[in-house]
């Protein structure tokens, strides 16, 4: 048998072996495996609230297939800061206060992926210098456009009414993210208590809103004191970002009163 004989073999072989997902990508899908959902409701005593849980779950399955095309839902994917979301109390609230203004809410788990760097201890309020911050990034993007895909393939979705939103490093992926041309128009990004030290993206007009307490104990203990001001420069002065910075020092810059009213002003301009 010649060699040139078996090169040909071995080519054929390899042209019909099934693709295979490049790494690390290729366990995204676990992140939305492993989502929560969180969508407003009307209960027996016609009255709005918020049921939440992990999307998977059978009674979250249920409200979600009970969502029909008649009456169109916009979306907000939120993705959740470092660490482990299910810790995350405020990323939960934050997902709930957006749920209540009438958007269905998704969640991600970015902690799902094998062998995913950890970049921070959450009760310290630590980020690892040493982190591979620029890789875990690309792992984000990743998980959100994967989100995004599988959001579009709900019938009761309104494609023009797609929002994608961020908490700490979810909200630097955010900002940094571009979005895809090809779909329909994601109508504004959202950063909670980002740095914006790996950037703010912008290649297109999307409307952005970044909420950061002025005094966010967060930055002051990981050495971004100023990231209000980094954002600022970032962002280069375009007229189609906003930066609100509530008087506080908690990370999470949507407990605040005024910070919920400005979120709930932005989502209502973007929306025309």
């Amino acid at each position: 048998m010649s060699c040139l004989w078996v090169f040909g073999l071995l080519a054929l072989a390899l042209l019909a072996a099934p693709a295979r997902a490049a790494s690390p990508a290729g366990d995204v899908p676990r992140t939305w495996d492993g989502a929560s959902a969180f969508v407003r409701i009307e209960d027996e005593d016609y009255r709005w609230v918020v049921i939440g849980g992990l999307a998977r779950a059978a009674y979250m399955g249920r409200i979600l297939k009970s969502l029909t095309a008649a009456e169109p839902r916009g979306v907000i994917i939120h993705l959740h800061d470092c660490g482990d979301p299910g810790r995350q109390l405020d990323l939960r609230s934050q997902a709930r206060f957006m749920a209540s203004l009438g958007y269905v809410v998704f969640v991600p788990d970015s902690q799902r992926r094998k062998n995913r760097p950890i970049t921070c201890d959450l009760e310290r309020r630590l980020r690892f210098a040493d982190a591979p911050v620029r890789a875990v990034q690309e792992m984000r993007e990743q998980e959100l456009e994967y989100a995004l895909a599988r959001v579009l393939a709900f019938p009761w979705v309104d494609p023009e009414q797609i929002f994608i939103s961020g908490y700490g490093e979810g909200g630097d992926a955010v900002l940094d993210y571009a979005p895809d041309t090809t779909r329909p128009a994601i109508r504004g990004r959202i950063a909670i208590g980002a740095t914006c030290r790996l950037g703010v993206s912008l290649r297109d007009t999307t409307p952005t809103l970044i909420l950061i307490s002025r005094n966010d104990r967060w930055h002051r203990h990981s050495g971004w004191p100023t990231a209000g001001g980094l954002c600022r420069h970032r962002s280069g002065g375009s007229r189609y970002v906003e930066i609100f910075e509530p008087d506080g020092t908690l990370h999470d810059a949507l407990i605040y009163g005024e910070s919920r009213v400005a979120l709930w002003n932005f989502l209502v301009r973007a929306s025309f």
